[in-house]
């Protein structure tokens, strides 16, 4: 149950970006409890979303009310997906109640018996596995060798794409654009060639072209050993993105101090990326 039990609480809809054609429609109804002499006045809002600027979705009662939210219902009326948030905002500290991704047509609704529900176009309940469909699944491989230079980061193109269940992915750039706010997934791996004379070799995960997070190494080689020895870098972590993030997978190759290259070697087992939405 959601109470509102102080004129500071409300609850508020908004959206985690602007919208393509039509503002999603919300409705609400509640309920208003006042102990003494006991009564219950119901009450109702209706509205549409604002883009990234909060609306009351449903307002704050009157001192020594409480009152009981009993439904919600936010309708996604836009031609493309939308995410929205409806939250709990009390003097200015907010509280996420729900926030999910909306295709165009469904719908998530609240109900005082039985919390939030998602709802697709045809009105039917979605499940943990079909959100999980719908949601961003990001496959690739590098099966060929990508030479790098030393002393920067370079963008690893896995170009062998499997799976991008959202077209999120760019196989020629390795670039990935996000299309929904959400908590991430990101694995990398890169079996790494020709290390021995280089040093702080390392792969990252760059958010916007900024070095966001460290998920492998950084491995220092041995700078008298002989070219051609492997060795493999990469690792896995949650990242919390937005709308319009850009994200790639970069390699780092220290100084070299002798000839050679540094090579991510072109074996789709062992160099490959993964991402996916998982909240």
């Amino acid at each position: 149950m959601i109470v509102l039990d102080s004129t500071t609480k409300l609850l508020q809809i908004i959206l985690a970006g602007a919208i393509t054609t039509n503002q999603l429609q919300f409705s609400a109804s509640y309920a208003d409890y006042v102990a003494s002499p006991a009564a219950f006045t119901p009450g109702s809002n209706s509205g549409v979303t604002n883009n990234t600027t909060a609306v009351t979705l449903v307002a704050a009662p009157a001192a020594s009310t409480q009152r009981q939210v009993k439904r919600i219902n936010v309708y996604n009326s836009d031609t493309a997906e939308a995410t929205v948030t409806i939250r709990l905002s009390d003097a200015g500290n907010f509280r996420t109640q729900r926030s999910v991704t909306l295709l165009p047509g469904e719908y998530i609704e609240y109900e005082d018996a039985h919390g939030f529900t998602v709802y697709d176009a045809s009105g039917a309940a979605k499940t943990a596995q079909t959100i999980f469909q719908t949601g961003t699944y990001i496959l690739a491989q590098r099966t060929t060798n990508q030479t790098f230079a030393a002393g920067a980061f370079t963008t690893i193109v896995f170009q062998t794409e499997i799976s991008d269940a959202l077209n999120e992915y760019n196989p020629a750039t390795g670039e990935v654009t996000i299309k929904n706010t959400g908590r991430y997934l990101i694995a990398a791996y890169a079996q790494i060639e020709d290390a021995a004379n280089t040093s702080g070799v390392s792969v990252s995960i760059f958010r916007n072209g900024v070095d966001f997070m460290r998920v492998g190494g950084p491995l220092v080689t041995n700078p008298g050993a002989v070219l051609g020895i492997s060795v493999q870098t990469g690792g896995a972590t949650f990242a919390n993105l937005t709308v319009g993030d850009i994200i790639t997978i970069r390699g780092f190759a220290g100084i070299q101090v002798a000839g050679g290259t540094l090579k991510f070697l072109g074996l789709s087992q062992l160099t490959n990326f993964s991402m996916m939405r998982v909240g």
